[in-house]
């Protein structure tokens, strides 16, 4: 996250100073090439910046699927865990809804630090594994998938536009700026 003064330094140098030196040192106007350069200038942003909004939105929607597949294998485990008596499924229950509140606690950026009580849960079930018992190989199954999709979950969230990204986009906008 950008702190303000680097909001307030990326905004001046980005808007202010470019606006400044073609006020105060006007450039030969040559309206036509002007206007070329602006109508390219304003498509090749618009298709750029289009593309960053998709990326995003598609990133955004696998994140919410990977939350609903998530949430959906807990009530899977948690509903296989009646089979393994009622003592471990109230225990079951009880780190379920910890995990569940862990995460409503942090904010998106923090989701690693969900990470431990994910563990409790995968830890617990470890420990209540009965050899050759397949409800429990399936729950075990189930919380696997769910690791997968933190995992996937944890990679999207840490994914940021690039600095080219970032300087196309910047470098585009001066272009216009500078032609109005």
């Amino acid at each position: 996250m950008l702190k303000p003064n680097k909001i307030q330094l990326i905004f001046f140098f980005s808007i202010v100073i470019p606006i400044g030196a073609i006020v105060f040192f006007p450039f030969n106007r040559q309206d036509d090439v002007i206007k070329i350069i602006l109508s390219v200038a304003t498509f090749l942003f618009g298709i750029f910046v289009a593309f960053s909004i998709s990326d995003r939105n598609t990133r955004m929607e696998k994140i919410r699927s990977n939350d609903s597949d998530e949430r959906s294998n807990l009530v899977s485990v948690y509903n296989l865990s009646k089979n393994l008596g009622k003592k471990n499924t109230e225990k079951i229950k009880k780190i379920i809804d910890e995990y569940l509140m862990a995460i409503l606690d942090y904010s998106i950026w923090d989701f690693y630090k969900t990470e431990n009580q994910f563990n409790n849960l995968f830890d617990f079930v470890m420990s209540i594994k009965i050899k050759d018992d397949p409800k429990s190989e399936v729950i075990l199954s189930r919380l696997s998938d769910i690791r997968l999709s933190r995992g996937e979950t944890a990679e999207i969230i840490n994914e940021r536009l690039s600095k080219f990204e970032w300087g196309i986009t910047i470098f585009s906008c001066l272009v216009i700026l500078a032609c109005l």
